[in-house]
């Protein structure tokens, strides 16, 4: 029924109205996938939304502002010089699986490469290393998270996503290493949507991890969950090797949780520079570990077991 509305409300030219309806579905979706986590408080918001927007239309309220617009692809006027994040295995509804590649601009807008497919989570573990659907560009997503792409003649969703559309060309270029820790705890930085934090490993809870924020900010501890916990996928192993080192200084990306506010899904991890109580991970990783895909092991971590983070007064 709300697909329907959302065509309706196309047909009738409320733009809003059907960008509320399909933000329901989505979330509805979501929520109901066992391998996703919960996200209550976005459904809510969406919901709340719709609920407002259509009862203002049935109350001809004139405000032009519910009318909505139609969101337009974006043409840079320039190529696009992009950086490698990390890659994020999806498991969606109705057996899709595949993987999303983050990348930023100079800017620290974000970018993705997304490679959604029916197959569920055997194309989830799969894509991490499949080729790279941008037209001709011949490449696989391990490699452009490592590194980077120019893109001449984009075209950008507005959600931020890599279009293959006619004329788009692709080269590869060098990657960089992560930004240092964002300063600001709740806003985007130099990593677009996601979040960077360097922090410290103090103990394990069940499957999730509790972290002290880096360099010393006040506060409780924040825990790290897994970001997906279906079996096929590295999450959930990954945090648990690292939970075996309390004391490691860790870099991490990845998002908050939207329903809890201390908690952080991380996506990838990286070394802590200039601290020896960290990760030493293959060159050919390129500084960081997509925790969905690259498996830790005992010769990524320092020989000498680091202290344990005295407790919290």
């Amino acid at each position: 029924e709300l697909l329907r509305a959302a065509h309706t409300a196309r047909l009738a030219g409320l733009h809003r109205a059907e960008a509320a309806a399909l933000d329901v579905v989505r979330h509805l979706r979501d929520e109901r996938d066992p391998h996703r986590p919960r996200a209550l408080a976005a459904l809510v918001d969406a919901l709340r939304e719709l609920l407002l927007v259509t009862h203002r239309l049935r109350s001809a309220d004139p405000d032009p502002a519910l009318i909505g617009a139609v969101r337009h692809h974006h043409r840079p006027d320039g190529p696009l010089r992009l950086y490698g994040v990390c890659r994020e295995p999806v498991i969606g509804p109705g057996g899709l699986g595949g993987v999303v590649t983050h990348l930023v601009d100079d800017d620290g807008h974000a970018y993705t490469l997304p490679d959604v497919k029916p197959g569920g989570p055997a194309r989830a573990r799969r894509a991490g290393t499949a080729h790279v659907a941008l037209r001709s560009f011949l490449s696989d997503h391990f490699r452009v998270s490592r590194g980077g792409l120019i893109v001449t003649g984009a075209v950008v969703a507005p959600d931020g996503r890599l279009l293959p559309e006619p004329g788009v060309r692709a080269t590869f270029a060098a990657g960089r290493p992560w930004p240092p820790s964002d300063p600001d705890p709740d806003g985007a930085g130099p990593t677009g949507s996601l979040t960077v934090r360097d922090v410290e490993i103090a103990a394990t809870d069940g499957e999730d991890l509790l972290v002290r924020v880096l360099p010393g900010r006040a506060g409780g501890p924040v825990r790290l969950a897994p970001a997906l916990r279906h079996p096929s996928l590295a999450h959930t192993a990954n945090l648990r090797r690292l939970g075996e080192h309390p004391g490691l200084r860790i870099r991490v990306v990845g998002r908050l949780d939207p329903d809890r506010v201390t908690t952080l899904r991380p996506l990838a991890v990286a070394p802590v520079p200039g601290t020896g109580a960290t990760l030493c991970l293959p060159d050919d990783w390129q500084g960081r570990a997509d925790l969905g895909y690259d498996r830790l092991r005992d010769d990524h971590f320092p020989a000498d077991p680091p202290s344990p983070p005295e407790p919290a007064p």
